[in-house]
């Protein structure tokens, strides 16, 4: 409940959006005729998921318990496309970056029907509103799912995989804060595991990929008044917390995807 709050506690940008091809088009003005044009597409945001770790190790099988909170509104997908343009803008210079907003679709959880071999397909109404975009290239933005790596301060922790956006939710592990010497039980991780794509607008090749495995804790040896993790932020404090990671990974992989040379 608290995660849908939040959710829909973000300002809607839909009256900002203009309709093509059953795509939400944010269109770059005053672009160059040698100018790169990225069509960004984000399909990170039709859920959060939230990740309860199990309490067996030694096993390679995720016993973790996974629980999807639907984002019907899109709104994890407009804050990924609102960072992304900002990363892209002016790399390199005079570069413009137009955001494809999609609904939540099959693609969101399937995003390896997609690609094919060294390429991507995408339906045809996200081809067309790339053409009317003028778009030369496509900045893909989907889920990657990996083993759980929550970082702390010197190590990395966790069990079983995660995918997408979302919260780990660990209410055993042990705690202690190095400089107040607070120790606690559990711990509230955010996290962005996504996959980024480039690839060429035209013949749809794929020309580079960088792979994300974020992580921000938030242990309960570190809140005042909390006793459970989930406790450690407010719902509020939980979509801040994502969108907060979500910006910057987009701020320091997209640059270095998009590269020139």
């Amino acid at each position: 409940m608290h995660a849908l709050q939040a959710l829909h506690a973000l300002p809607s940008r839909r009256s900002s959006l203009a309709l093509l091809a059953g795509c939400a088009l944010w269109p770059a003005q005053g672009l160059a005729a040698d100018a790169r044009r990225y069509g960004v597409i984000s399909l990170l945001g039709d859920e959060l998921v939230l990740v309860y770790a199990a309490s067996i190790t030694g096993t390679n099988l995720d016993r973790n318990v996974h629980r999807a909170v639907a984002d019907a509104a899109g709104t994890l997908d407009k804050m990924a496309l609102a960072a992304a343009g900002r990363a892209l803008e002016g790399r390199p210079a005079g570069a413009q970056a137009v955001l494809l907003g999609v609904p939540p679709s099959t693609l969101h959880q399937a995003p390896e029907k997609l690609f094919v071999g060294d390429s991507i397909t995408l339906p045809g109404s996200l081809v067309d509103a790339l053409e009317q975009a003028q778009a030369t290239h496509v900045v893909l933005l989907t889920k990657h799912r990996s083993p759980a790596r929550i970082a702390l301060l010197d190590s990395r922790i966790g069990v079983g995989v995660l995918r997408g956006l979302g919260y780990y939710i660990d209410r055993e592990i042990g705690i202690r804060m190095i400089e107040s010497g607070r120790s606690g039980s559990g711990l509230l991780a955010a996290y962005a595991y996504l996959r980024l794509t480039l690839a060429d607008a035209r013949t749809g090749a794929v020309l580079r990929q960088r792979l994300v495995t974020a992580t921000r804790s938030y242990p309960v040896a570190a809140s005042d008044t909390a006793v459970d993790p989930w406790q450690v932020l407010t719902a509020q404090q939980k979509m801040d917390g994502l969108r907060e990671l979500l910006e910057s990974q987009l701020a320091e992989e997209l640059p270095a995807l998009v590269a020139v040379g």
